[in-house]
């Protein structure tokens, strides 16, 4: 469907934080399997898994490292996603 309407596929890690910041995690899956870079990391060191993780949002914490995040990233003030989740609960 994207590719049949020339939707832009190399999407940058905006739009996926984006998606998941209305948690629509089909579409985070599109974004990742046709090339979105999400795995950058936002001005205060911020990431994709981070922020799903600050939000609760485990099904899409387990679908991000089953694509790949750095599980053992952490932001400028040193915290990791497992921080995060934790203080979500």
């Amino acid at each position: 469907m994207l590719r049949e309407n020339k939707a832009n596929t190399k999407m940058t890690n905006k739009n996926v934080m984006t998606s998941l910041m209305y948690r629509h995690m089909n579409i985070i899956q599109i974004l990742i399997e046709h090339g979105a870079d999400w795995k950058n990391k936002t001005r205060d060191g911020m990431t994709t898994l981070i922020l799903a993780s600050e939000s609760g949002l485990t099904d899409i914490v387990e679908m991000l490292i089953i694509y790949g995040a750095k599980i053992n990233e952490k932001n400028e003030f040193g915290l990791s996603h497992l921080l995060y989740a934790l203080q979500s609960k």
